[in-house]
């Protein structure tokens, strides 16, 4: 009772930071929040949204709450609240969102505008540019996932991130020494290699045998075989510093598991890694895989919407955490396995198309689901 609005949104945000839901106390907060709504700065709003959504508990009062103090508001918003907002709202599902959500479109389409307006001197550092190109996806993401995306939003979106990204390599491109590692090039005898199979202006696709890591900067030299190691053999440092930049990823789109093969998009310039940022952050980019799995899984199973605990946890028993991130998996049976010789063998063969993209999520949602990955000592 003693707490004010930013008192209340601080302690909110203190807690879901570290992942502890006290059910209790945030109940309390909602009750001392809601009648004062109004009095909060628009961080706290944005805090407090942030929260409930981290630790994934739904309070339709409060989100309603704080959507009719939110939408009359967001001109005041930064856009990292603005971004975090609309990611509040995209994944808790028990509340009617989407006109706030259509609003923030509209307001992170002003601020677009305004910042393309702006002049942007030199001088300017690339991380500023790279800030709001992290700022338009995020809520291109938010937008998609919560199916409020239009075609609209798309086309400005990828103008802006064309225009920026371009900026972003005309000033980087011919410096050495970016931020980030460099990765080792160690080979195991025998090891398959990766190859090239296809390059275009600014983009690549890889195939990566099993036992190649798919690297960034948490990436730990020598315990691994390095994909970043490969495309840094191709790509020189000073005409493609992005493939040379650990802090971005080396321009990869995304991960594939150690002991998986197949294929992986990467940037070889901020602009082809933002293009293909945009079309998978809007689910027009879609990734597909196929894996075997124990047990003769039903066809009815489709999909597999469980949030994720991407905090690092050596036996995978919290892989699947009320408090992780959300995550939706979908899969066709394709067919089933069974050995003459072992009746105890059952596999499935499983197509599977991920909506979002976790850090194990395929192999964590299979073994939510009583169908563990095969051959895979991690989850089985």
């Amino acid at each position: 009772s003693e707490f004010n609005s930013q008192a209340l949104a601080n302690t909110a945000w203190a807690f879901s930071v570290h992942g502890v839901l006290d059910n209790p106390l945030f109940d309390a907060i909602s009750l001392a929040a809601q009648p004062c709504i109004s009095q909060f700065e628009v961080q706290g709003l944005a805090n407090i949204a942030w929260a409930w959504s981290t630790v994934a508990l739904e309070d339709p009062p409060l989100f309603t709450a704080l959507a009719l103090a939110a939408k009359f508001r967001l001109s005041e918003y930064a856009v990292q609240n603005l971004a975090n907002t609309a990611w509040a709202f995209a994944v808790i599902t028990d509340v009617t969102s989407k006109p706030l959500l259509e609003a923030i479109a509209l307001e992170s389409l002003k601020r677009i505008d305004k910042f393309l307006g702006a002049a942007h001197p030199s001088t300017d550092s690339v991380e500023v540019l790279q800030s709001f190109c992290t700022f338009i996806l995020s809520v291109a993401w938010s937008l998609g996932f919560s199916n409020v995306l239009e075609d609209q939003h798309i086309r400005r979106f990828e103008v802006a991130l064309r225009n920026l990204s371009s900026q972003m390599d005309a000033r980087s491109q011919g410096q050495e020494g970016l931020s980030g590692k460099l990765g080792r090039s160690s080979r195991r005898d025998g090891s398959m290699m990766p190859s090239l199979l296809l390059r275009l202006r600014g983009i690549i696709t890889i195939y990566k045998p099993p036992d190649w890591e798919v690297d960034d900067s948490t990436a730990e030299p020598g315990e691994h075989l390095q994909l970043s190691t490969y495309i840094q053999s191709i790509f020189n440092q000073i005409d493609f510093p992005l493939v040379w930049d650990a802090e971005q990823s080396h321009g990869f789109l995304h991960r594939l598991d150690i002991p998986s093969s197949g294929l992986v998009l990467c940037g070889t310039n901020f602009e082809g890694y933002y293009c293909l940022r945009l079309q998978l952050d809007t689910h027009q980019l879609h990734r597909e895989y196929i894996v075997v799995s124990h047990g003769l899984a039903s066809a009815m199973l489709q999909e597999i919407s469980a949030r994720v605990n991407v905090a690092p946890d050596p036996t995978q028993r919290k892989s699947i955490s009320d408090s992780g991130r959300p995550s939706r998996t979908r899969l066709r049976i394709a067919a089933h396995l069974q050995s003459n010789n072992a009746a105890d063998c059952k596999l499935s063969v499983t197509t599977i198309r991920i909506a979002t993209g976790r850090r194990h999520q395929i192999r964590a949602h299979l073994r939510y689901a009583d169908h563990p990955s095969a051959v895979d000592a991690r989850y089985t």
